[in-house]
């Protein structure tokens, strides 16, 4: 082998060498990049995730407060309807008196019936009190109906006898209607105190 020969061949090996260096350390380099480039990728899916689980626990805490915030309102709303319901039926009572009286004296009543806004109540807001709420519905209706009859009775009919039977029917059926409206006020009664202690979670 010639220098010259001798001379080339280094140089080849030299350029090899070289190569096969700057080949490694390019392939590590990118292989190091990648690497670099996925875990930032991960790190952004991670961060995105975050963000997503974030949102939707904030939304379900969100739709859970929302729920107990009507959840409240509804039983604080049952509660003060509850109240009004009952007043309703003492109004029904004090309208009974009344219509009892004018009714003994042979005059119409034009006065406006509370019965019809205590049934509203009872149908909105207290299906679970609509057998106590109609009983006394029912009872009250019957006084109101006992009254127009006499009411109007006395008014066609003048003549003594005939007033004085109507008088007597009214009379005559008088304490079964008031014992019926008074058996059904007292079980409206206890079936609202066992709702209000439900409503508003105490035991009886």
């Amino acid at each position: 082998m010639s220098y010259r020969d001798w001379w080339q061949w280094l140089i080849q090996f030299l350029v090899v060498a070289v190569s096969a260096g700057i080949g490694a350390y390019f392939s590590e380099y990118l292989k190091t990049k990648g690497k670099n480039l996925a875990t930032r990728e991960d790190f952004e899916n991670l961060k995105a995730q975050l963000r997503e689980n974030t949102e939707l626990v904030e939304n379900i805490k969100a739709d859970i407060g929302q729920r107990d915030w009507a959840a409240r309102e509804w039983r604080n709303t049952r509660r003060i309807k509850l109240e009004e319901l009952l007043t309703k039926m003492h109004d029904c009572g004090a309208f009974a008196d009344r219509f009892r009286s004018i009714s003994l004296e042979g005059k119409s009543n034009s006065e406006r019936d509370p019965v019809g806004e205590m049934e509203t109540l009872g149908v909105i807001y207290f299906p679970e009190l609509k057998v106590e709420v109609d009983e006394y519905i029912a009872a009250h209706r019957q006084h109101r109906l006992a009254g127009s009859t006499l009411a109007n009775g006395l008014i066609q009919d003048k003549d003594d006898h005939k007033r004085q039977a109507h008088y007597n029917a009214y009379i005559s059926g008088y304490h079964d209607r008031l014992t019926a409206t008074s058996l059904a006020q007292g079980k409206l009664n206890a079936a609202a105190r066992r709702l209000l202690a439900q409503i508003v979670g105490v035991e009886r």
